[in-house]
């Protein structure tokens, strides 16, 4: 059965299982997990853009759905969680989306937290 499942369809699976797998780990561990103070100080560094792209990261958004939730391309969704990684000194994706957790951005159910970014506020 796997050998006559189209390879866009395959992809769409794997992700859908990841995401799902992720969900239920940030469920049962995140909330075990103590905020690092020190992030506090990178975070106020962060654009009301990238503070946005944080958010979405850790709601589970690829990079198109991102670009697609902004209504922008998707070269701009990359250069700011690029930056988003680098000033938060992040090495991978996956720590934007469990970090987004800790601090309360996204929450671990998939729900939209909603939270006041202003310029000051981190």
């Amino acid at each position: 059965m796997l050998k006559t499942v189209p390879p866009e369809e395959l992809l769409s699976s794997i992700r859908v299982v990841a995401l799902r797998v992720t969900r239920l780990l940030l469920d049962r561990f995140a909330r075990h997990l103590a905020p690092d103070r020190r992030i506090d100080d990178r975070l106020a560094d962060l654009t009301q853009r990238e503070r946005e792209m944080l958010r979405l990261v850790g709601q589970g958004l690829s990079n198109t759905e991102i670009a697609e939730e902004l209504v922008i391309a998707e070269a701009p969704v990359k250069t700011h969680l690029g930056r988003v990684l680098a000033k938060l000194a992040l090495r991978e994706r996956v720590h934007a989306v469990v970090l987004a957790h800790e601090i309360g951005l996204a929450s671990p159910g998939g729900r939209s937290v909603t939270r006041a970014w202003s310029a000051t506020a981190v």
